[in-house]
């Protein structure tokens, strides 16, 4: 579910169009939350896609 309470409700913005397009509504929400989100997205994100490439490299 995310954050999209908060959008319905008015709380937050939606991201622009444009950073819906690319995929980087994260960014959005980052620069809104940076002090409650910045391990979930700086962090977790970095350790997600290492997992993911060890991950892929050892099927090979």
């Amino acid at each position: 579910m995310g954050g999209v309470f908060d959008f319905y409700s008015g709380r937050h913005a939606r991201a622009p169009r444009w950073m819906m397009k690319l995929g980087i509504e994260w960014a959005h929400r980052l620069a809104l939350e940076p002090g409650r989100l910045w391990r979930r997205y700086l962090v977790g994100n970095a350790r997600f896609a290492a997992r993911t490439v060890f991950e892929r490299a050892r099927l090979l």
